[in-house]
């Protein structure tokens, strides 16, 4: 028998669970568990995640769930809201009817496969301004499908979807003969209509081609390219260009080839070939294609590369600053003094995002005093960062939204002492570098989350039709600190302080901070301070806690 005194240990693994996040031993488990003591735990909400609101749109509800990483019902409500209903109306006209049934995204997706299977181009229609809502959304939904994908390893998949959509370029010829030809020139295109690059194809394929630029379509959207698997490019107009290049970019975990690398370098080429096109608008397309490459590089351990196409990036960077501008100025007049404020501000922040990837690029080759080098220059633009957001006035009020919203700017002084921890920390100057993640640590909890709630790494609409910068900075720098944190601790010999404070932040808010790498890193610190069982278990309480 138990005697009064004594508090029976939790006895099922929900209970274990329960306790782990209550931060709650053994011997006070059972306390917490009444009602009037569960309402002063401060973490008790976070024991199972909020239910999603029943009235939200499934775009809402697809990325919320996202943001908690829950792929796999990311994969089955697109599935439910794209592919399942195509599957019951057969091809899926579109209607007005079928844009109010369930949403209509399906209609939409529909129609990018027909025109993939289709012998023909697939003529498309003018839109009211609910369909053109819808069409935007479908491809936000096909981009998180992609993305859950990418992070459940189907990379078959993926494969699969990225090739029955028919989203791979395919790019007509390069041809001085055709450039030249004043009677085929290619028509501007209209304002949102998306333009295909160029590319080049067999000698056999140019007299089609040339033929083909009689047609009062534009030219960009005739014709393959050596890397197509079609001779005609059939995506209907409306899908945005952005979602092109993303899916170029997923080719690199298809196969593991470089052919990714191949398809983005063939699309920068056209993209900066303004002269060819005799038009102004494929170009704001290259920051954009740059940075996909400087992913692809890194992943490849290609650091040289890497650091040529973010050169590439920082070289255009003012160009891409006067597009952001102009984007943020959209719907209100500002006066040119607030303007030259706030393209002096992006231009300094987007400087400390490109050259901090630098120096993490130059740490992971080991050129260390050249981090040192680039980490001066963050330095400076942070400094003036600081010196534009300490002065500004009630009356600028599209420059407060700028500071309030723009992630790159509000992220600037983390960034910077995220980077000197990074070379401390390379000095195995420990203390020092400790001392640098925690007060990141704290600037990002000061700082709050932006009124945006978007997954890491799912680009908005406006940037895969409308690109300004080409990149963006990571909305919440909280994990990356806390892992660089618990490294530190650990090199320090303070094994459980670290275990403690990974612990900590995953009792926090589990559905926010227990992503992959932190789990990784906790049960590696579990591993290390731990005997075998004692081991096993605190796994599987982390694998319970991240199966809520």
């Amino acid at each position: 028998t138990v005697s009064p005194k004594q508090k029976p240990h939790p006895s099922t693994p929900d209970e274990e669970v329960d306790a782990f996040l209550l931060n709650t031993t053994p011997d006070t488990y059972t306390q917490n568990q009444s009602p009037e003591l569960s309402a002063s735990v401060p973490n008790v909400a976070k024991i199972r995640p909020t239910p999603l609101p029943p009235t939200q749109s499934i775009l809402a509800k697809v990325k919320l769930l996202a943001v908690r990483r829950a792929w796999g019902d990311v994969i089955r409500v697109t599935n439910d809201a794209l592919i399942v209903k195509n599957m019951d109306s057969g091809k899926g006209g579109i209607t007005a009817a079928s844009t109010t049934d369930g949403g209509g995204h399906h209609s939409f997706y529909s129609e990018l496969v027909t025109a993939a299977s289709s012998s023909t181009l697939v003529t498309t229609h003018a839109a009211s301004d609910s369909m053109e809502k819808l069409r935007e959304e479908t491809c936000e939904l096909i981009i998180l499908r992609f993305i859950s994908h990418l992070k459940l390893r189907r990379y078959v998949d993926l494969g699969k979807e990225i090739a029955q959509l028919g989203l791979i370029p395919h790019l007509p010829p390069h041809s001085s003969s055709i450039a030249s030809n004043s009677e085929v020139t290619a028509v501007p295109p209209s304002p949102g209509t998306e333009v295909v690059p160029l590319s080049s194809v067999p000698a056999s394929n140019a007299k089609n081609a040339t033929a083909s630029m009689s047609n009062t379509t534009s030219m960009a959207w005739k014709e393959g390219s050596l890397h197509s698997s079609e001779s005609e490019d059939k995506v209907p107009s409306w899908v945005p260009y952005g979602l092109r290049i993303l899916a170029a970019q997923q080719l690199q975990y298809i196969d593991g080839s470089s052919k990714a690398i191949d398809v983005l370098f063939d699309m920068r080429d056209r993209a900066v070939r303004t002269e060819y096109w005799n038009t102004q608008g494929m170009e704001v397309w290259r920051p954009t294609i740059d940075n996909a490459l400087v992913n692809a590089f890194v992943r490849k351990r290609e650091w040289r590369l890497a650091l040529s196409s973010l050169e590439n990036l920082l070289n255009g960077l003012e160009e891409s600053v006067v597009r952001e501008v102009e984007w943020w100025c959209r719907s209100n007049t500002v006066v040119e003094a607030e303007r030259s404020l706030m393209k002096e501000l992006i231009l300094s922040s987007a400087s400390v995002e490109l050259l901090s990837r630098q120096i993490l690029i130059l740490l992971q080759s080991g050129a260390l005093a050249a981090a040192h080098i680039v980490q001066s220059d963050v330095n400076s633009h942070s400094t003036r960062v600081r010196e534009i957001t300490s002065s500004l006035s009630t009356t600028q009020t599209t420059l407060a939204l700028l500071q309030k919203e723009s992630t790159l700017v509000r992220q600037v002084p983390i960034r910077q002492l995220v980077n000197e921890g990074l070379l401390l920390f390379a000095r195995a100057n420990y203390s020092d570098a400790t001392k640098c993640f925690r007060d990141a640590l704290y600037k990002q909890k000061e700082l709050g989350a932006s009124s945006e709630i978007r997954p890491s790494g799912c680009p908005s609409f406006k940037e895969l039709a409308s690109p300004t910068l080409g990149f963006d900075a990571d909305s919440s720098l909280t994990v990356e600190s806390l892992n660089n944190l618990s490294l530190c601790l650990l090199y320090s010999g303070n094994m459980r302080l670290a275990v403690q404070e990974l612990e900590g932040l995953v009792r926090e808010d589990p559905t926010l901070y227990l992503t992959e790498g932190m789990a990784f890193n906790m049960c590696t610190l579990y591993e290390l301070g731990s005997d075998g069982e004692e081991c096993t278990r605190r796994k599987k309480i982390l694998q319970r806690v991240a199966k809520r």
